[in-house]
């Protein structure tokens, strides 16, 4: 498995899941279930922040 994500250029990605593997449950299953999601969809989450972002006044200027 270790290979097959080095060739495919996912070896960050399984790191990163091994860690979280080896590091357990976590108590807050909202937080769990929010990582999950963001983990699945960053790119909604990146447009979402940028909208707040460029519409917030207090960010804008």
């Amino acid at each position: 498995m270790v290979a097959e994500a080095e060739r495919s250029g996912r070896w960050l990605r399984f790191l990163q899941t091994s860690i979280d593997l080896l590091r357990g449950g976590d108590a807050d299953p909202l937080a769990l279930s929010a990582r999950v999601d963001f983990a699945s969809r960053p790119d909604a989450y990146q447009e979402r922040l940028w909208h707040i972002v460029r519409t917030s006044p207090a960010l804008t200027g």
